[in-house]
């Protein structure tokens, strides 16, 4: 079986968390809004997610990999299409429990007609108070459940290339990883992919992902967390 055809299988073969793994309590209820009045952001990597099928971005729910004992905190879900008119968010509280590490559902039902291209849609989840820093932290999210027992997943970075070439670089892909163009119309909000094995293993529950661009004779690196 291919790697994209085991990401299926585990986006199939889910074991739901319930409300004693994790007391989420929403503070901002989630909305998407088409065309909006705010200026787009530049940042270098919008999303990282799990990879998607297309029957997938028509959830009403994303799963957030979350390990229930970290101290209490805000975590703020966004969604992007790489054209720039399609933007959502919402912001849950959370508060620690103690209980065994699972994969929480949280409600992100869509207001209209999402992208169909998985190339097309971003998916992010970060810590609310971790939003400003020089290193970008995100939170491993999914578009439909995950297999509880998987060790390893099939991620996806939705990243800027700034028409640079860009490398991605992770414990599941030492030697590093090309990102895509993405293709099929306007890239304003993002404009490649980046997919990339990722290893659910060791204690610290968090892996350093790194972005390497190379412009004609320049060459910068982007560290990039990602806890799960």
């Amino acid at each position: 079986m291919s790697r994209h055809g085991n990401a299926a299988t585990w986006l199939a073969l889910a074991v739901i968390c319930g409300p004693a793994c994790a007391d989420f309590t929403p503070k901002r209820k989630y909305e998407e809004v088409v065309d909006p009045p705010t200026p787009v952001r530049g940042h270098a990597v919008v999303g990282v997610s799990v990879l998607p099928t297309s029957g997938d971005l028509k959830s009403d729910k994303v799963w957030v990999r979350f390990d229930p004992a970290l101290p209490a905190q805000d975590i703020r879900v966004d969604v992007a299409s790489a054209n720039g008119r399609l933007r959502g968010d919402g912001l849950w509280g959370h508060k620690p429990t103690g209980e065994t590490l699972n994969w929480v559902a949280l409600a992100a039902p869509s207001s209209g007609p999402r992208p169909d291209h998985v190339d097309h849609l971003a998916l992010a989840a970060q810590p609310a108070s971790l939003n400003n820093e020089s290193t970008p932290t995100f939170q491993l999210v999914a578009w439909n459940s995950v297999q509880e027992s998987a060790t390893t997943v099939r991620i996806r970075l939705y990243v800027n290339t700034r028409r640079a070439e860009l490398f991605a670089y992770g414990p599941g892909e030492p030697k590093g990883v090309r990102c895509q163009p993405i293709v099929g119309g306007p890239t304003v909000r993002f404009d490649a992919v980046c997919d990339m094995d990722l290893p659910l293993l060791g204690k610290e529950r968090m892996s350093q992902l790194t972005l390497i661009r190379r412009d004609g004779g320049q060459t910068s690196k982007q560290p990039v967390n990602l806890r799960w």
